[in-house]
């Protein structure tokens, strides 16, 4: 019972987090709403923000309905404010965040991506740069994380005459998309859908009986990773029989203190400890692994789990997380639980049946998306296109070709864009 005590103690902050995503989740969308009426009375910016929180909470009809009338306000506002901002039109890893992967011919426009949320505000304020861009590309945005109640990406609707498509993942926000019935069209695929398939193909398939693992976690040291529920499942699955684990973290958040002192609190648990792996050392605890979890409540479209369907490793992602399109987490590749059905299943089968980097190929490589995507923004034309003016990108974790050429190559891709950030049109 005092290890119990001191776990929860030490573990505060993760509990914490968990509590606010509770509350967000059940209580948020009402309480910002009647904020929203509230603020109406004195100050209409500040009900502007609290009716886009409720929707970042969770879409509801009445948000829905609420922003449909309030949208065009919204976007003014936020380019109002802009103007008071000092412009940086190109800050150092600007022409990272942008990739071309189709340069534009006399018939038809290219094709470039943007990366992360914080980008498409960078490029938001200067307008003038978007137009330009828009002029001879389309654009395809992916952001950050879940909850696209944001005025940095609603205020992509001012550019109407334009169609210009974003990458949705969890399936609130494109709901919420859609039903703006704009000139945002939403995709259903995410970054964790850009996955190199191509560096992993020599490597993929180890039997499960020789894989060192039973369970790895990969993370962070952000509380919302809920690193204290792994701990709390191999203790229960520890009571009724061993189980080899690896938690694999990157160098990132507030808590590695707190993780550490978790680590040391159960030396009974058999885990294996990493931090700040690179990419390679990364794929060999993947590859060791007989299953990778995701045990998150909200985030972005996760790129490690779909990383270790790649390397042909079933995955387990938990019942009510938000952010990770669940359509891919299926009998193919793994399998969707409670933290309850986690440690059942552990307890009872732990040995994977299932060989998912064949699904993975076919539906959420790094080709496959490309495909998606060609044909949306391209329609039925795409087929003769693609191979033959495009470029694929992956995510590893930045925008990157799957390989470069005298054609598409980083010096040249930061090149072309510049020629859009000059003061010259």
């Amino acid at each position: 019972m005092f290890i119990k005590i001191q776990s929860i103690y030490i573990a505060r902050h993760y509990y914490l987090a968990d509590l606010r995503f509770h509350l967000s989740r059940s209580m948020g969308p009402y309480v910002f709403l009647a904020l929203y009426r509230l603020a109406l009375i004195y100050n209409r910016s500040a009900a502007l923000a609290y009716l886009l929180a409720s929707l970042r909470s969770r879409v509801t009809e009445t948000g829905l309905a609420l922003l449909k009338v309030n949208l065009q306000a919204i976007v003014a506002n936020y380019f109002s404010a802009n103007k008071l901002v000092s412009k940086n039109p190109r800050p150092g890893r600007m022409f990272d965040r942008l990739l071309i992967v189709a340069y534009p011919t006399p018939d038809r426009k290219g094709l470039v991506f943007i990366k992360f949320t914080e980008t498409f505000h960078i490029l938001l304020l200067d307008p003038t740069i978007v137009r330009r861009l828009l002029r001879d590309y389309h654009l395809v945005l992916e952001p950050s994380w879940s909850g696209y109640a944001l005025p940095e990406i609603l205020a992509w609707t001012a550019f109407a005459q334009s169609k210009i498509f974003i990458e949705c993942a969890e399936k609130d926000d494109f709901r919420l998309i859609s039903e703006l019935k704009g000139n945002l069209v939403p995709l259903r695929i995410g970054s964790g859908d850009w996955v190199d398939y191509g560096a992993t193909s020599a490597e993929a398939y180890r039997s499960p009986t020789a894989k060192k693992y039973d369970i790895t976690l990969v993370a962070n040291f952000n509380p919302i990773k809920r690193i204290h529920v792994f701990f709390r499942m191999l203790n229960k699955i520890t009571a009724h029989k061993p189980i080899k684990a690896a938690l694999v973290c990157a160098n990132f958040g507030s808590q590695r203190l707190a993780v550490e002192k978790l680590l040391s609190l159960h030396r009974h648990l058999e885990i294996n400890y990493f931090v700040d792996l690179n990419t390679a050392q990364l794929n060999e605890i993947l590859l060791e692994s007989k299953y990778v979890s995701l045990l998150t409540l909200k985030e972005g479209s996760n790129r490690s789990l779909f990383e270790a369907v790649a390397l042909n490793c079933p995955i387990i992602l938990l019942a009510g997380n938000v952010g990770v399109n669940r359509d891919n987490v299926n009998a193919a590749t793994g399998h969707i639980f409670t933290e309850k059905e986690i440690v059942r299943f552990f307890i009872g089968n732990p040995d994977p049946t299932k060989h998912p980097r064949h699904w993975g190929i076919e539906h959420i490589s790094h080709g496959a998306s490309m495909e998606k995507v060609l044909q949306a923004v391209y329609g039925s034309d795409y087929r003769t296109l693609y191979g033959q003016f495009f470029r694929n990108k992956v995510n590893s974790p930045e925008m990157a070709y799957d390989y470069e050429d005298a054609l598409f190559n980083r010096k040249a891709n930061h090149d072309c864009l510049n020629r859009y950030f000059s003061d010259c049109d």
